[in-house]
């Protein structure tokens, strides 16, 4: 996993730069790389891990960016039903 821990930490770096402000990125990887990827990219939980199941062969897996207000409303809500906060 050190090539995918040298990829994301290019990506947040780059992010954080603005390099993708305006792009949409296309990441193509194995079903297990792709729920590692999330896993660390969404500070999941191991038990949150191993309810995702990987995605079939060539299934799309899209994730797109929430307004900030959607965001902290979501955050509201799992703190309000007692779930873990990254």
């Amino acid at each position: 996993m050190t090539g995918l821990t040298i990829f994301e930490d290019h990506l947040t770096r780059d992010m954080l730069m603005g390099r993708f402000a305006s792009t949409n990125l296309v990441l193509v990887t194995h079903g297990l790389t792709l729920r590692i990827f999330l896993m660390r990219w969404f500070h999941w939980s191991v038990d949150e891990f191993l309810r995702i199941y990987n995605p079939g062969n060539a299934e799309p897996v899209v994730i797109e960016r929430l307004p900030w207000e959607l965001v902290q409303e979501l955050q509201s809500r799992k703190q309000l039903l007692g779930l873990r906060q990254p």
